[in-house]
């Protein structure tokens, strides 16, 4: 069974989408973010993950979308906002 968390954890201003996401992760499970197995990179290409809602090349920022894939025992889901939130099973 998949248990959604109630809240979105929003992005900080200058931090990378894929290090939003190794950060919501890794407190999760209570571990730094060096410390979180697997890596990201060994699930999804974080540069890749960064492209994928950066802004459009005219600098508008994406408005829509989201990416989910798996990382530890989390589904994790990310918008085009920035926010990321996580599923665990149970």
């Amino acid at each position: 069974m998949s248990q959604k968390r109630d809240d979105n954890l929003p992005m900080e201003p200058d931090e990378s989408l894929s290090y939003a996401v190794v950060s919501a992760v890794a407190a999760e499970k209570g571990v730094s973010p060096d410390a979180l197995e697997p890596v990201l990179y060994d699930v999804v290409e974080p540069d890749a993950l960064d492209a994928l809602f950066a802004p459009r090349r005219d600098g508008a920022a994406r408005t829509t979308g989201t990416a989910t894939f798996e990382l530890a025992e989390y589904e994790v889901t990310v918008d085009a906002d920035g926010s990321v939130s996580l599923a665990t099973n149970s």
